[in-house]
């Protein structure tokens, strides 16, 4: 009830996009914990590093595995450079097959997390991470510039997401 609402198929604010990825590398024995935060993308190259396969050409993600020997060996762990983190959602998901369903699309940014929603065309929620972590004060409308610039990395995703699909997009 962060957000007025019960379960994880109905937004994208941090307590429903933010889970913990556990895998188990040889290696980090009883466990150690990356504080940076990754994306599903990462996932597949960092399965191919520890397997010792050759990354995927082309791949958006990252391997994990240098953030996760830094934090075995209690090293800086350093920074995966600069990126928009991206997470999409289908509300139908986990409802009933007949629903509507009603994309949600959120992206982190320079600190800043905007949320769009299809249920609620032109309202995106804004939200500065550094100083209100729990999203609580959107601040969308004295923050024009900055969800014009975020809603344009939407939109561009949304382009490569079509082009991969074989569409001619502009």
């Amino acid at each position: 009830m962060e957000h007025g609402m019960i379960g994880h198929s109905k937004d994208l604010h941090g307590e429903v996009a933010r889970v913990p990825l556990i895998i188990a590398l040889p290696g980090a024995a009883g466990g150690v914990v990356v504080r940076q935060q990754v994306a599903n993308i990462d996932i597949w190259p960092t399965l191919l590093d520890v397997l010792g396969v050759q990354p995927l050409g082309g791949a958006d993600g990252r391997s994990l595995v240098p953030l996760v020997l830094a934090a075995v060996s209690g090293a800086e762990p350093g920074e995966l450079s600069e990126r928009s983190l991206f997470a999409e959602l289908d509300t139908r998901w986990g409802g009933r097959p007949d629903q509507e369903p009603v994309a949600v699309t959120s992206v982190i940014d320079g600190g800043y997390r905007l949320i769009r929603s299809e249920a609620h065309p032109g309202k995106p929620l804004l939200f500065d991470l550094s100083v209100d972590p729990n999203e609580q004060h959107d601040i969308a409308g004295v923050e024009p510039a900055r969800v014009a610039e975020l809603d344009a990395k939407i939109d561009e995703l949304t382009k490569k997401k079509l082009r991969q699909l074989g569409y001619v997009v502009e």
